[in-house]
């Protein structure tokens, strides 16, 4: 134990010592081995050699290190003193202009944004909940996350580049060495590991994403090139690291030396892009050292500064700093090798003019550089947004009642009282303590044996037993004036005080050849009433306490005797049975299994006040975990020591406790209804174990009674809440119901409807489906699959699962190979998604209500309404008409984000309608014939049909509204470009 506690407790504070501290375990646990048996531990001597091992290991490289920069620092040295005497006065003087430089010594990329940033969050439209949310989150500018810090390098670069080149030309003798790639970027392993390493996880600390390095011919150029930076407006410099110093120890970057500027780009445009408060990286170096340079030399060089910062000690164990680090990072790392190269050379040129609407891409990309790629998802995160407006009845019977649930305070109060009632029966003056305290033991004057049966299989005349007396702990109590009269075939023990016993014994009689008459079926009874003449005492005076088998009752400390199989009495005379009616420890687990419901119940409901629904979740499952397994430990107890028949109820309600945890996790959705079979299969296991075992009446558990009544407040309260709304749409329904049935029965209309649902069943009618990445452009005519668009379609049943199962199969027959597509999981990059498609999704939509006479709604300041309806062929042709059109806007977040918690458990690759628009058609031929366009649209592929003009649809589900609803994907050479083809 101690070693345990040796080991690991210095790798809490710092991995730097974790070879030492093996070394130092080992050893000690040579000596503690070799002192206490006086034998070698095999395995102290292994984890020994394996810590000298791997010491002698980090010192050779660090020594290969070390001599192979020991070469290029003599190099570098040669090339400085070379000509030191005549440098001197370049070097004062350089140091002079550095020192003059306006520095503003901060090492965070801080976004500079604009005051109305949150009015401006493009996708914050029409979310106030989630306005009040940015606007808390913007009070911290600091860079959280390496998706934004290199979409800031990447929206900068082509600016820094220009400001870089422009500096060269206007100075002689100062050059721009280009990269191996042309880009500017350092590649994302190196910056991984220098934020690892060097920055502690914290992505803001990195400050060389976007780096140039600018070569000069001589000292002054080295001068004049500072002097340049300190006189240009645009340029705020936050750093210098001047390595030409004479104070500079060289021995830090192997003797190599520059000058190093930390700079931010300050102009108008990075200021509307939100990357002004990036900061680069500018390295200017002598073209002498240049020459000297190598790229094996700084990889040394690294690994040297690597190793001597672990030595020296770091507060923070890597560890640490991986996991910080990687959970900043989005779903989708960023590429390696060539696919890198080829990403950062596409991802540079994104500000140019590929995109039509470049204001529309302005604002995304500055809303990217501003606040961190994972916002949505942290929004999501925090489910008490998606139950701010709901009613606890329908969050109940949602997808995620729980975490959804333990948000709103009526159940919150609800599970305070419940784990009120249940305290209240533990240690009211009548509740569960009290009983069990009191049946631990009984108080009686008077003891009835009466035998039922004796040996022969007769009802005897006479007892059949010697003497009867009591037991207290097992022991026999002397009571030296016990009054033993017999009355037929019962025996009375009568005592003139009270005395308190928990069990009993009797003894055969001594006499030989009485073994016939000896009882084997018979029944104990006591009773606290004094009296000189016990026989004459009612039957409502005794009490029931013992017999030839006893049997635990469920909730009780006082053991249920039972008189149907016969006891094995001895043979031999004056023999005494003893009968302990003590209960076994694990009987009475009273306390400890309220404690543990009364627990999880207030720490649900904590959790769930501090707005912590994951928290909630985890408490109210590890409650029912620990529930269950107590009460599958007190089966196991009464199996090994009592019977296997008294374990049965034990064994099914832990059973089905662990299968509320069970479902809670992982199908919260079935949770309500889990519930009420655990109440009914209890119900029915105590039943069962009452009739036929201890031969008792109808039993109703304890904990079923309040589970099926509060199961069934929520059904009544939501039944209530549904039947007020539907009186609400009375009258819509009415209206819509005259107008479809007026449909019906026109004859063209009805043949209209007929040939829509044809067409909707054609299309793909009641798929389910997911969001999906845009893996392959798909073309009307060529083979169909749901794949090729984005999408995957969710086979149900095992034929499904065995059909997903060969498709994904590689057959080895010169086939290529099948790019899996990826489900959506990140809620920002499906809004993205839905936020780069509105336009050109909007465009389709205007070509399809032309051709097919489509109409939309217009404000209309003369009609009633205030709106009206206006064909877009009329619309078009007229600039004002347009600017009064009404097209629908994204989803708002907050409204996504209730969808997604309430009716799809959180999965966002479910919800389809961020990007959604309406056409109106004066008839049904004119939204048949849109159907055929749609059909026939080679940019269209439709997923997806819900037809609500068939006459099997329910129009209830809708309050009688009807519609064709699509789901479609826009799949042209845009879309692909854009990555939203399959959106």
């Amino acid at each position: 134990m101690q070693i345990l506690m040796f080991f690991p407790g210095p790798l809490l504070f710092s991995e730097v010592v974790a070879f030492e501290a093996l070394l130092v375990c080992a050893l000690y646990m040579c000596l503690c081995v070799y002192g206490l048996t006086g034998q070698i531990s095999i395995s102290a001597v292994m984890l020994l050699a394996i810590g000298i091992a791997l010491l002698v290991a980090r010192k050779w490289i660090q020594r290969r290190a070390r001599s192979w920069l020991t070469k290029d620092m003599k190099a570098y040295e040669s090339v400085f003193i070379k000509g030191k005497d005549q440098i001197v006065a370049y070097l004062d003087s350089l140091s002079e202009s550095i020192s003059t430089l306006n520095l503003c010594r901060n090492e965070c990329n801080l976004p500079r944004q604009l005051p109305g940033v949150v009015d401006d969050f493009v996708y914050g439209m029409g979310s106030k909940s989630f306005s009040q949310y940015l606007t808390v989150q913007i009070a911290d500018n600091k860079v959280k996350s390496l998706d934004q810090l290199f979409m800031q390098a990447i929206v900068l670069h082509d600016m820094f580049r220009s400001k870089v080149e422009g500096i060269c030309s206007a100075l002689c003798g100062v050059s721009v060495q280009p990269p191996p790639d042309g880009i500017f970027l350092t590649d994302f392993e190196r910056c991984l590991e220098k934020a690892v390493v060097t920055c502690e996880g914290e992505a803001s600390r990195l400050v060389d994403v976007l780096r140039a390095r600018l070569v000069c011919r001589d000292w002054g150029c080295v001068r004049s090139c500072i002097q340049r930076i300190a006189e240009d407006s645009e340029l705020q410099v936050i750093r210098v690291k001047n390595r030409f110093d004479r104070s500079y120890d060289p021995r830090q970057t192997g003797g190599y030396r520059d000058v190093c500027l930390n700079v931010c780009l300050v102009t108008d445009e990075t200021w509307t892009l939100g990357v002004s408060g990036h900061v680069c990286e500018l390295q200017l170096v002598l073209k002498s050292f240049l020459r000297s340079f190598r790229e094996e030399q700084q990889e040394l060089s690294l690994l040297y500064r690597h190793i001597a910062d672990q030595e020296g000690g770091q507060e923070r164990p890597v560890h640490q700093r991986v996991f910080s680090l990687v959970d900043t990072m989005s779903v989708n790392p960023w590429p390696s090798g060539q696919e890198e190269q080829n990403a950062r050379k596409s991802s540079c040129c994104l500000t140019g003019e590929s995109h039509r609407d470049r204001d529309h891409f302005a604002a995304l990309m500055r809303q990217k550089c501003c606040f961190p790629g994972d916002l949505l998802n942290e929004y999501l995160a925090q489910v008490c947004h998606g139950v701010e407006r709901a009613d606890i009845s329908s969050i109940m019977f949602s997808t995620a009642p729980i975490r959804l649930g333990s948000q709103k305070l009526t159940l919150q109060l609800f599970l305070l009282f419940h784990v009120s009632i249940l305290i209240w029966r533990m240690l009211n003056p009548y509740g569960l303590v009290h009983q069990a305290q009191a049946e631990k033991s009984f108080r009686s004057y008077h003891l009835r044996f009466t035998t039922l049966r004796d040996r022969e299989g007769k009802t005897p005349m006479e007892p059949g037993i010697a003497s009867l007396g009591l037991l207290h702990n097992g022991y026999m109590l002397n009571c030296s004036k016990t009054k033993l009269q017999t009355r037929s075939n019962s025996l009375y023990a009568s005592f003139e005080d009270p005395v308190v016993a928990n069990g009993w014994f009797f003894r055969t009689q001594s006499q030989g050849g009485t073994e016939q008459s000896d009882a084997v079926l018979f029944l104990l009874q006591y009773s606290s009433v004094p009296s000189e003449a016990p026989w004459s005492l009612p039957s409502s005076a005794w009490e029931l306490y013992g017999g030839p088998e006893c049997h635990w009752k469920m909730y009780s400390a006082r053991c249920h005797p039972v008189a149907r199989k016969e006891y094995n009495t001895s043979r031999t005379r004056n023999y005494t049975h003893m009968f302990d009616h003590r209960s076994p420890w694990f009987h009475t687990l009273h306390g400890p299994v309220t404690f543990a419901i009364s627990s999880h119940f207030t720490l649900t409901a904590l959790m769930g006040w501090m707005k912590k629904p994951v928290a909630a979740k985890f408490f109210w499952v590890s409650g029912y975990l620990v529930l269950g397994g107590i009460i599958l430990f007190k089966a196991l107890m009464h199996s090994c020591f009592t019977s296997l028949a008294s374990s049965f109820y034990w064994w099914v309600s832990g059973s089905s406790i662990i299968g509320i945890a069970v479902t809670s996790w992982f199908k919260e959705r079935y949770v309500m209804h889990f519930l009420v079979f655990h109440a009914c299969l209890t119900s029915f296991a105590i039943n069962l174990y009452s009739w036929l075992y201890l031969g008792l009446g109808l039993k109703i558990p304890d904990t079923a009674p309040f589970l099926i009544f509060s199961v069934l407040v929520w059904v009544v309260y939501n039944k209530i809440i549904l039947y007020r709304a539907w009186q609400e749409i009375a009258e819509d329904w009415k209206h819509y119901d005259a107008l479809t049935t007026r449909l019906m029965n026109d004859p063209d209309d009805s043949q209209s409807i007929e040939s829509i649902s044809e067409l909707s069943k054609s299309l793909g009618a009641g798929r389910l489906l997911s969001q999906y990445q845009a893996i392959s452009r798909y073309r009307r005519g060529s083979r169909f699959s749901f794949k090729s668009a984005g999408f995957v379609v969710r086979y149900p049943g095992i034929l499904g699962a065995l059909g997903n199962m060969m498709i994904s199969m590689k057959f080895p027959f010169g086939s290529e190979k099948r790019v899996r597509p990826r489900q959506i999981k990140c809620f920002d990059q499906l809004y993205m998604q839905a936020y780069l498609l509105e336009p050109l999704f909007l465009d389709k939509i205007k070509r399809l209500a032309e051709q097919a006479e489509g109409f939309f709604l217009v404000v209309d300041e003369t009609s009633e309404t205030g709106h009206s309806m206006m064909r877009w062929s009329e619309c078009k042709i007229d600039e004002a008409s347009q600017d009064k059109v009404r097209f629908a806007k994204l989803k708002s977040i907050d409204r996504c984000v209730e969808k997604i918690s309430r009716a799809y458990a959180g999965d966002v690759s479910r919800l389809f309608d961020i990007v959604r628009q309406s056409i109106v058609f004066e008839n049904l031929s004119s939204l048949q014939r849109c159907l055929e366009m749609i059909a026939e649209d080679s940019e269209l592929q439709v997923i997806r049909v819900k037809n609500r003009f068939d006459r099997s649809y329910d129009p209830r589900q809708t309050g009688g509204y009807r519609d064709v609803c699509l789901n479609v994907c826009l799949v042209t050479d845009e879309t692909w470009t854009l990555g939203v083809s399959g959106h």
